[in-house]
């Protein structure tokens, strides 16, 4: 499944989402920075045991998209671990939510709707 890694998140508003002054984030900061990410048990705040296997998979997938600028092909089940990372690690719906959408191929950039009273204003 061919995936363009290179579209730019959005805010509600249609505006770049960005992070401290950083370049507009596009779908593969949200891939690898899920991919990278540490759980934690959130009652005590220690690290959830992983299988060696399981983080050099994940470490594997980011070698895969990190020298890719426009577009990555992956297999489906690396797709399902890329979308239960992002679901797992992002804690913005919206970021999921347009995340999910690029991966599927489903995403449509927001469209900024005027109330009726704003284009009957002269």
């Amino acid at each position: 499944m061919k995936i363009k890694i290179n579209q730019v998140l959005q805010e509600m508003d249609g505006s770049p989402i960005q992070v401290s002054g950083k370049p507009p984030m596009t779908l593969k900061d949200v891939i690898t920075g899920s991919l990278l990410s540490i759980a934690r048990n959130p009652q005590t705040g220690q690290p959830e045991q992983e299988s060696e296997k399981n983080k050099y998979d994940r470490y594997e997938l980011v070698r895969k998209i990190r020298d890719k600028k426009i577009e990555v092909d992956l297999k489906a089940e690396e797709v399902a671990l890329i979308k239960k990372l992002i679901g797992k690690h992002q804690v913005s719906p919206l970021i999921v939510g347009e995340a999910f959408e690029m991966i599927e191929g489903k995403y449509k950039p927001m469209e900024i709707i005027k109330d009726e009273e704003e284009t009957n204003k002269p």
